[in-house]
């Protein structure tokens, strides 16, 4: 444990270097990362390891705005594609299967599992950590990538800053991305705000929705001209997807769970549904009722 506990400190270390150089050179306008409020269990080696997935998941996606990606972008074009690169995904994927009820009878969620057990494979030889060696194997191997990845993104931004169009084109566009980037909580307010409109906002998981159609609409905003007002362009944005009247309260696991059959009426069976809410919004209990009532499975 106390290699764990060097290595994270190491990549603690990597990060306030990274705010520090990024603050300098954009006159403390742009703060790199924000700070991760999830403490690491050095005493357990299951949960250190779960709780390193989640500290690295925050790191790469939470608490570091549009910086990660912009400057992924600016590796790729000035030709460093090692593989570090994959290290975000990696950690996205262990956290997705470890910590999600995934169906592995869907493609999608299969190849989360597969892409993490042929990693559990290559680190400890076995498709899944069970002892507690396992676990610091694996939890140390984790450490290394995200300390690889960070010397790479330290490297690249030391390039970038030290090039003589920074302030005048790189500059500018970084610190344009980072005007536009609304987190999830801002986007969800604007979504109750407009389910509210249409008084269904009782019905329908804001957050969930959220998750599930933030990166269209971020890039929606992104598209637009300078001196936008937030409030009401997300609004814009979010009304024309609730008038695609394709959220409900039912979704597809609510039915199995409920008796439904699994194949194409499944989805027939959903959308009836679906229809039915907009029809006449009410409860995930109400509309499950009513398909029964109407025989529907």
């Amino acid at each position: 444990m106390a290699q764990l506990q060097k290595l994270h400190e190491q990549v603690k270390s990597l990060i306030d270097e990274i705010n520090s150089l990024t603050s300098e050179k954009t006159f403390n306008t742009i703060f790199f990362f924000e700070n991760i409020n999830i403490s690491i269990n050095f005493h357990s080696a299951g949960a250190c390891f779960n709780e390193l997935i989640n500290w690295s998941y925050a790191l790469f996606i939470e608490v570091c705005g549009p910086n990660i990606k912009f400057f992924e972008e600016r590796m790729k074009i000035n030709g460093k594609m090692g593989d570090y690169l994959t290290v975000p995904k990696l950690v996205h994927t262990i956290r997705t299967t470890t910590s999600h009820n995934l169906d592995w009878t869907k493609p999608a969620d299969l190849s989360k599992k597969n892409f993490t057990e042929e990693w559990y494979n290559q680190t400890i030889n076995k498709p899944q950590p069970n002892s507690d060696q396992d676990y610091d194997i694996c939890s140390e191997a984790i450490l290394n990538l995200v300390l690889e990845y960070l010397n790479a993104l330290r490297d690249c931004i030391t390039m970038e800053v030290d090039n003589e169009f920074f302030e005048e084109v790189l500059l500018k566009e970084w610190q344009r991305r980072n005007d536009r980037h609304f987190s999830n909580y801002e986007f969800e307010c604007v979504l109750v705000e407009v389910l509210g409109q249409y008084e269904i906002d009782i019905y329908l998981d804001a957050t969930k929705i959220t998750k599930r159609e933030i990166d269209k609409w971020r890039l929606q905003i992104k598209d637009l001209k300078d001196g936008f007002e937030f409030n009401t362009e997300a609004a814009r944005i979010i009304t024309r997807y609730i008038l695609e009247q394709k959220y409900s309260p039912v979704d597809q696991k609510d039915l199995l769970d409920s008796g439904a059959e699994k194949g194409k009426e499944l989805m027939n069976l959903h959308n009836i549904i679906t229809k039915e809410f907009y029809n006449n919004p009410r409860s995930k209990t109400e509309l499950i009722a009513w398909a029964k009532e109407k025989n529907l499975f």
